[in-house]
């Protein structure tokens, strides 16, 4: 739908004169005057959109902005800040509609031109597969015409005789005594007033007093034409339904998919909102209890900081006589784990849980003193393990392989040394 966008605002051009803008797409052009009326008239001073490039804010004075043509800068002042927001906005709309992002537009959909006022252009192809829906429906509506008339019912063709005053017997039984010149049929009458007139002379009677074959012949004329009327109103709806049904399916779609979008996201929200005070509840309720169980079963934890986690050296026996205890004593953070192995859970199944939460165990805790560790300090504990040194003297892989494959007989003569008490240096070997 083509017109103006927005609603008329004050400014001034660079000259300082004081002027009136509107937005006209169907000019495509921002025209200006010395007041409303003057900026709506066809002879309005035009800034064609088609030079823009660029409509911003000038980030100088409240409700400044201006216009970037291929050559000058054109700068206005609406009321506000608000109010020229808006008018780059349109000013933005009319270049995309007349710029090429509506050209790549109609490339791509090779339907419809969506317009900055919310309507729609029709293309070329719609409007020739509009017509040939007409024609069709037209065709069809000619037909059932045709149907219609053939399938109504045929008045008979009565004769109407000028000799009105003949008895009223049957017209095989005395017809023949007339000439064939003075018997009108009705194919021959274009006026039934005018017959009635010729063979009665007189011209001032209604079709009540006519006489029953002229009155009958009167009668269904309507049927044909609201036959006509009613296939007419339907080549019109029918078009009128054809020409905007890819318009609204694309409508609707658009509606269910923002719909969908907003239920949603309104769910996620929900469910999180509702999720989250639980949680807090359940985390809160974890806390006391990890701190009244350490408060209630180890005696000399009470004056510990229970937010502090125990020191590697200091989980030991004295923590407890179970990795729970001891895992529980490392702080109430490790207190999921704790109640983890209270409840009979392997301690491979509680290593992988503290790796899979990325949460690093200190030593002391696990019955063979291993160290669990995450994946983010894993690099940190390699650095802080002790190097292996090379030694000069250690015997080729090979070689001790080969030892312990096969059992040496200098070690059995060194064992039988030993149980005799008898020690002997190398040299004697």
């Amino acid at each position: 739908m083509e017109g103006f966008l927005g609603v008329p605002k004050s400014g001034r051009w660079k000259d300082g004169h004081e002027r009136y803008f509107v937005v006209d797409l169907k000019r495509k052009a921002v025209c200006s005057g010395k007041d409303t009326a003057a900026a709506h008239d066809a002879s309005a001073k035009k800034l064609p959109a088609s030079n823009f490039t660029a409509a911003q804010m000038t980030g100088v004075t409240a409700g400044e902005f201006r216009i970037l043509t291929k050559r000058n800068t054109y700068l206005f002042r609406a009321k506000s800040t608000r109010e020229a927001r808006k008018w780059v906005a349109a000013v933005e709309d009319l270049m995309e509609y007349v710029g090429g992002a509506a050209a790549r537009h109609v490339a791509k959909s090779k339907h419809r031109i969506k317009t900055s006022a919310g309507g729609t252009k029709s293309s070329t192809a719609e409007r020739l597969g509009l017509v040939a829906v007409g024609s069709v429906f037209t065709l069809v509506a000619v037909f059932l015409v045709a149907l219609t008339s053939a399938i109504a019912p045929k008045q008979q063709q009565t004769p109407v005789y000028r000799h009105l005053d003949a008895p009223p017997v049957e017209p095989a039984a005395w017809t023949a005594s007339f000439p064939e010149s003075d018997l009108i049929t009705m194919h021959d009458v274009q006026d039934t007033q005018t017959v009635y007139e010729q063979a009665q002379g007189a011209a001032d009677m209604d079709d009540a007093s006519l006489p029953p074959a002229v009155y009958e012949a009167n009668q269904g004329k309507g049927t044909s034409v609201l036959a006509l009327a009613l296939v007419a109103l339907i080549v019109v709806a029918a078009s009128v339904v054809y020409g905007d049904r890819k318009r609204l399916g694309r409508l609707l779609d658009s509606e269910r998919r923002r719909i969908r979008k907003a239920i949603a996201q309104s769910l996620r929200e929900t469910s999180r909102s509702v999720r989250k005070p639980f949680e807090d509840l359940a985390d809160w309720m974890n806390n006391i209890v990890s701190k009244v169980t350490g408060l209630f079963s180890f005696g000399e934890s009470k004056d510990n900081n229970d937010d502090e986690e125990v020191a590697p050296e200091d989980l030991g026996e004295s923590a407890g006589s179970s990795p729970a205890e001891r895992m529980r004593a490392a702080g109430p953070k490790y207190a999921k784990y704790a109640r983890m192995l209270s409840n009979g859970v392997p301690e491979g199944a509680v290593r992988q849980a503290l790796v899979r939460d990325n949460i690093s165990a200190p030593r002391g805790i696990f019955e063979d003193e291993s160290v669990v560790y995450s994946r983010s300090n894993a690099k940190q504990l390699r650095k802080e393990l002790p190097k292996a040194k090379k030694s000069s003297t250690a015997e080729p892989p090979a070689k001790r392989r080969s030892l312990r494959r096969e059992p040496s007989v200098i070690d059995e003569l060194r064992e039988r040394q030993r149980t005799l008490g008898i020690f002997a240096s190398d040299d004697d070997e």
